[in-house]
């Protein structure tokens, strides 16, 4: 018996998202000091989003939902968001999302991790989020068509005192 036999799969679920994200967060520090910020926005969110259109893809085949399957209804995209979410939020991510009509969810950062590092090295005034282009990615690879107004490329923490916001999903 192996040490993965012996580790609770909440914890092992934790350790994992929580060295992803100090990854995220050392490469993105070694970037901005290497390329400058305007390159290191540009990289992120490329990463990101070639990323995360693997990422959804996982998960669609972790629960069994053939790739070609076209995702033809609310329940249906719901499923598979529900389930991304469930595998990628760490416990130390606070956040909230809920459909309040159908083809209408909002969704609410209370306190963004992102937001804290970044301004942890002073780069607020200059970050492109990389989180919403995560979330887009996985619509356009389930081909899923949205609407985010109004379109969010910056940090919005420091200008609104939240992050928050509705996608309208047409399907």
């Amino acid at each position: 018996m192996g040490i993965i036999d012996n580790i609770d799969k909440a914890e092992l679920k934790e350790l994992l998202i929580k060295n992803w994200m100090t990854h995220d967060a050392m490469w993105l520090y070694h970037c901005v000091n290497e390329c400058g910020v305007d390159t290191m926005n540009k990289i992120n969110q490329a990463a990101v989003k070639s990323m995360a259109a693997i990422e959804i893809q996982r998960i669609r085949k972790l629960i069994g939902i053939p790739k070609d399957k076209k995702i033809e209804t609310i329940a249906e995209f719901m499923t598979i968001f529900e389930s991304a979410m469930e595998i990628v939020r760490g416990e130390f991510m606070d956040f909230s999302y809920s459909e309040i009509a159908d083809g209408v969810f909002s969704w609410k950062w209370n306190k963004c991790f992102a937001y804290e590092g970044i301004k942890g090295l002073g780069l607020l005034d200059h970050y492109k989020c990389g989180i919403l282009i995560r979330i887009n990615s996985w619509f356009d690879t389930l081909g899923v068509k949205y609407e985010l107004p109004p379109v969010i490329n910056t940090c919005i923490m420091p200008i609104k005192g939240s992050c928050e916001g509705e996608y309208r999903i047409f399907l």
